[in-house]
């Protein structure tokens, strides 16, 4: 049995030319279209990928593919700053700790007859 998706009103999914075309963008306006295509990113990108919105030809393939690594490599750059970030703020924190600390177990034993 030979199964292709069928949109409602046009052919199997596998025939139609490209990504614009299969999910109906040319009836959406600018603003309908970005959200398609931010979500079809965000999904992409994070692995969850429903399959809802999918590259139809090769070339769109390779292009999400590269888009893929891409995206990725710029996900990661960010979070090794942002981890970097976070870890220069708890140093300095626990320096600052340290030191008010230290002037806590000071007033202890000044308060507990220097014991």
């Amino acid at each position: 049995m030979n199964w292709a998706p069928y949109n409602e009103d046009g052919p199997p999914i596998e025939q139609q030319e490209n990504f614009y075309e299969a999910n109906k963008m040319n009836d959406m306006d600018d603003y309908e279209s970005m959200i398609v295509l931010i979500y079809f990113s965000f999904t992409s990108l994070t692995t969850v990928g429903f399959g809802d919105f999918h590259p139809h030809s090769d070339a769109e393939r390779l292009f999400t593919a590269f888009g893929l690594l891409f995206g990725v490599s710029v996900f990661s750059y960010i979070m090794t700053e942002f981890i970097e970030m976070v870890e220069r703020f708890d140093k300095r924190n626990d320096d600052c700790q340290g030191l008010e600390l230290n002037k806590f177990f000071g007033l202890l034993k000044e308060l507990n007859n220097k014991e």
